[in-house]
Order: structure tokens, then sequence, then C-alpha cells
């Protein structure tokens, strides 16, 4: 094994790394946009249906950073929901050909006995991960859960369990020059909530639960959600739990799509939040 990519691999599974999981810190050198980590639920259980398969697709938007490893540790919290398999995108494939690590312990056992997992990839050959104008699919994970009501749910959100499982993002500085590398912490999305198949009943009695985890009171984290879905990944599925919940001016009515989430509804919540106060109000749902 190469030396230099032997430190880099304990630099990254080994040794500790300061700051805190959800600290963002772009590249020094990266004057662009936001390296982002995002997860997309691409397929989510169907109670009336009966399927009972759950697909979450782990994407990294990075425009300005050849990337000779990234690191990152993922959990999720119902006790029902089993991991199958884990299939590296062409691109991860072909970019990390040094290493990868999608399981816990590099075992399904291990991973589903836990509820956690890892993507760690390493690089060995120039450019490494290239940069991308566009976000990239890294690995698709796929599951199957035992249990499923229509009322259901399961959170997935980042968790550093080992040193290796803390979100970092090492940059190589050029060809043959594996041991210039540094490291910097990609903006995390946030945590993903999978629901039952959206139907017309998500938004309860106020809006403004737009990530589907404080019941009926607002926080910064529906705020957030909002912001991400409309300015940063520009989608809205797989981040806003409820487009119900999101509309908060009502303005698509009963059933809203992702264009009717605007920067007016971002506005009506941040006063709500941070100026005027709950004295505000926010209507009821449809």
């Amino acid at each position: 094994m190469n030396k230099t990519m032997l430190l880099l691999l304990l630099s990254i599974l080994v040794v500790p790394h300061a700051g805190a999981q959800a600290e963002f810190v772009q590249d020094a050198g990266d004057n662009l946009a936001a390296d982002t980590m995002d997860m997309v639920i691409s397929v989510a259980p169907d109670a009336g249906s009966g399927l009972f398969n759950v697909q979450l697709d782990l994407y990294l938007f990075n425009d300005g950073n050849n990337l000779i490893a990234m690191a990152g540790g993922y959990a999720w919290d119902n006790p029902h929901l089993r991991m199958d398999s884990a299939v590296l995108s062409p691109l991860a494939s072909s970019a990390f050909n040094f290493a990868t690590f999608c399981y816990d312990k590099n075992t399904l056992d291990t991973t589903n006995h836990y509820r956690r997992f890892p993507f760690v990839g390493l690089s060995m050959t120039w450019p490494y991960l290239a940069p991308q104008a566009e976000r990239n699919l890294l690995v698709s994970y796929y599951f199957t859960v035992d249990e499923w009501s229509a009322n259901d749910t399961i959170v997935f959100d980042t968790m550093t369990y080992s040193a290796g499982t803390i979100l970092v993002l090492s940059s190589g500085r050029g060809a043959g020059a594996l041991g210039d590398y540094s490291e910097h912490k990609p903006m995390w999305t946030g945590p993903k909530v999978v629901y039952d198949t959206p139907s017309q009943t998500c938004c309860v009695q106020r809006v403004g639960d737009a990530d589907g985890l404080n019941g009926d009171e607002p926080t910064i984290g529906d705020l957030t959600v909002m912001i991400d879905a409309k300015f940063i990944s520009g989608y809205c599925d797989g981040i806003i739990a409820c487009l119900a919940e999101a509309d908060i001016n009502l303005s698509g009515g009963a059933d809203p799509t992702c264009d009717d989430i605007t920067m007016g509804d971002i506005a009506i919540l941040q006063d709500y939040l941070f100026i005027t106060g709950s004295s505000l109000g926010l209507d009821d749902c449809f």
C-alpha cells in the first residue's frame, strides 16, 4: 500500500477530527457554492398498497474541489427497518478506486443491529472525485420495513459513532501530490423523514410543521428545510415532509405543489419565529 495513502486512510478512519458533526466549514481555497451532502428518499412505504420498501439516495454537491477522500456516518430510528444492500453509483465506483465502505464494520448484520451506516470513499488516482456543476449520486441504500402503518415514520440523520464517521471531505491538491490535501466539512441539508405515501391529510391543525418533526409548534428546523428546498437543493421531495404544512400562506389551496412554496411562506414563518413572535398567529390547515 502506498505510504501516503495509508496515512490518509488512517486520518479518515482513526484520527479524531475537530469540530461538531453539523458544523459547516468550506474549503479555504473554494470560493464557489457550498459543498453539500444531501439525502433523498426516492422510494417510500405505502401501507395502502402493501409496499414495504425504502430507497435512500446519498448525494454530494461539490463544484470546486478534487476530492481524494470523504467520510460520514448516518443512522435511522425505526427498529422495524432493515438495510438490504448498498449500491455505489458508477461515478463513486470509478472515482473512489482505492476503497469504499457502506456498512458499519463492513457487515449488514452490524449495520442493522445498531441501525447506523457510513459512507467512506478514498481515491488514489488524479483527478480523484472531480468537481461537478450539478449534485451527483454517490450510493443508493435499499431497505425493507417489516411493520408499517399509515401513521408510521422513519427518520434518517447524520451520526458520529466513531472517528471515521465524522462528516468530512478531503481535497487533493494535484496529480502526484497525494500527501498534499486539506479537510473541510460540507453543509448537511438536515434529517430526512419517511412518511407513508403522501396524502391530502398530512397537514394537521395549523400550518408550519414543514419538517414533520415537531408537531404543531414550528421551529427553526421547519424554516431550514423550506430554505433548503427553494434555494439550496432546488426541489421539495425528501426535504419538505408535508407541502401543505410548508404552504404557510395557503396559496396552493388543499393540494399545494413545490411551486406553491415561495419566499412569501418563508418570510411569514421567519416573522413568526424571530420578529413578531407567536402573536402573529398561523393559519389552520386548508
